[in-house]
């Protein structure tokens, strides 16, 4: 019994590994779907593209992590776990701004 447990949690979270690999691959084509349309197709600056588009992908990516990968249906407390995850995308990409910013 004792070990039938043990395949159950390990499939468990191999099964949710593979919804934030998903969840986090679909956030990025809608990120990168957004920024070429707003930049091509709608002639908008790349920098105002980029935001909006990450804004759009941070959005997606918050309600499948939420809602499918993890399973939270409560919705007490979705703002401040909204703003939380917010702030830590926000800080991702400024870091990753910086660190690809070209200094010439």
């Amino acid at each position: 019994m004792y070990r039938c447990g043990i395949f159950i949690r390990m499939r468990t979270k191999i099964i949710k590994t593979i919804k934030y690999i998903i969840s986090g691959g679909t956030a990025a084509v809608v990120d990168l779907s957004f920024l070429a349309l707003f930049v091509d197709v709608f002639k908008i600056n790349y920098l105002i593209s980029a935001i909006f588009a990450f804004l759009i992908a941070f959005s997606v990516s918050f309600l499948l992590q939420k809602f499918w990968t993890f399973q939270d249906k409560g919705m007490e407390g979705v703002h401040k776990q909204a703003s939380i995850y917010f702030i830590v995308s926000a800080t991702n990409l400024g870091i990753n701004t910086l660190l690809m910013y070209d200094c010439r």
